[in-house]
């Protein structure tokens, strides 16, 4: 999904998609990887509530400094309305905010650096 999305400008919605499917995958396989939820939980468990686990898991690990840029960043992602599946699937098929390329890439920024960030955990204790 990574390498669609450095190389996918003229799509915004096949972006905008690949964007969501990237998030999703990600915030699973690290709270899978930490197990972060029980099996039960995780099967209806919503992307703000990975994050938040996510969140106080690299605060108690040491990996995420409060006060930080970053930490900044994540605390920003848990207020937006953007971080749902089903939000992100309404801002995907609308007619009204049908997304422009430059609202993908603005989007892909925002959660870019703490994507990288999570994918070197799991990479590193594989």
């Amino acid at each position: 999904i990574y390498k669609e999305l450095t190389a996918l400008e003229k799509s915004p919605i096949a972006g905008m998609m690949l964007v969501r499917a990237f998030i999703e995958t990600t915030l699973k396989a690290y709270v899978k990887k930490y197990e972060l939820f029980d099996e039960a939980s995780m099967q209806n468990a919503v992307l703000k509530e990975m994050l938040r686990r996510i969140k106080n898991h690299l605060i108690q690990s040491g990996r995420l400094i409060e006060g930080t840029d970053l930490s900044h960043k994540v605390e920003a992602l848990l207020l937006s309305s953007l971080v749902s599946v089903p939000s992100m699937q309404k801002y995907i098929h609308s007619d009204i905010f049908n997304p422009k390329s430059e609202n993908v890439i603005s989007s892909w920024d925002e959660f870019y650096h703490f994507l990288k960030v999570l994918w070197e955990q799991v990479a590193r204790e594989s």
